[in-house]
């Protein structure tokens, strides 16, 4: 049987990071709108070409919104892969800032 790796997400003041085993993986820029501070803008995800093709951008998406959920925060999906995430899990599209 082959150990799980382990997989950690922090929230930075400007970035949530997944590591795995430590390594980082995956990272999503955001920013906190000046105007309205329960918006936030997600510009930037990005996968390391080492970890890509493990859906690990989906965990990170899924965790951010879910995140934003509990802390009744709306979303700005500039990058074009949380606005896909997004379409494609209905349940998250009232997080969507007017």
């Amino acid at each position: 049987m082959t150990e799980q790796p382990q997989t950690d997400i922090t929230r930075t003041p400007h970035r949530y990071e997944l590591r795995l085993d430590g390594e980082l993986a995956a990272f999503a820029d955001y920013v906190v709108r000046a105007t309205n501070p329960q918006v936030i803008e997600l510009p930037h995800t990005v996968t390391d070409p080492n970890f890509r093709g493990q859906g690990l951008a989906a965990v990170l998406v899924e965790h951010i919104l879910d995140g934003c959920e509990a802390e009744q925060t709306k979303v700005i999906p500039s990058c074009s892969y949380v606005a896909h995430f997004i379409e494609r899990h209905p349940q998250y599209q009232h997080l969507l800032a007017d």
